[in-house]
C-alpha cells in the first residue's frame, strides 16, 4: 500500500469505511472487468481532494487513482448514500468514546451569492436583493463540525 494511501485513510478510518463501501453491481449485460484500484486508494485520494481543493486532474499519481475513477467512484458511492453513512458512523465512533466535547457550541453562519439560483435561493437582505444562499454551521468546542444546513439567504438565523 502507498504511503499516501495510509496517510489519509489511516487503519482507523478504513475500519469504519470498509463496511460502508458499496459492493461492485454486475453489469446488467454481463461481463465487466474486476476493480484494478482498491476502494481504500480512492477514499485516499478523495480525502486529499477534499483536503487540498485541488481538481480531481491534480490528484498525484502516488495514489494510484486516475481522475476518472476518482470522480466515478465518488458520483456512485454519493448516489448509494456512502457519504452520509460514514459521517453517521464517525459521529457514532466519536460519541460513544466521549470526543465531543458538549460543553460550549459554535453556531454561524455564512451569506454567500447564488447568481445561477436554485432551490435554496432567495433575496439577500445585505446585499440588495440579489439571489444569495445561506450556510449555517454548527461545531463544539474544539471545532468538529456537528451539522451543516443550508437554507435561502433571506431566512433569519
Amino acid at each position: 500500500m502507498h504511503e499516501e494511501n495510509r496517510r489519509y485513510c489511516p487503519d482507523e478510518l478504513w475500519e469504519i469505511a470498509e463496511p460502508l463501501v458499496p459492493p461492485v453491481l454486475p453489469r446488467h449485460q454481463g461481463g465487466g472487468r474486476r476493480r484494478k484500484v482498491p476502494d481504500r486508494a480512492v477514499l485516499a485520494a478523495i480525502i486529499y481532494l477534499d483536503r487540498t481543493g485541488c481538481a480531481w486532474r491534480d490528484i498525484p499519481k502516488a495514489f494510484g487513482v486516475a481522475r476518472s475513477t476518482g470522480h466515478d467512484r465518488f458520483a456512485a458511492w454519493a448516489r448509494a448514500g456512502f457519504w452520509d453513512a460514514l459521517l453517521a458512523a464517525i459521529y457514532n465512533r466519536l460519541g460513544t468514546s466521549e470526543a465531543i466535547d458538549w460543553s460550549r457550541a459554535v453556531i454561524d453562519s455564512i451569506h454567500v451569492r447564488a447568481k445561477r439560483g436554485g432551490d435554496h435561493t432567495g433575496p439577500s437582505p445585505v446585499d440588495r436583493g440579489k439571489p444569495g444562499t445561506k450556510i449555517h454551521a454548527t461545531t463544539d468546542r474544539t471545532g468538529l463540525p456537528l451539522s451543516v444546513q443550508i437554507s435561502t439567504g433571506n431566512v433569519h438565523d
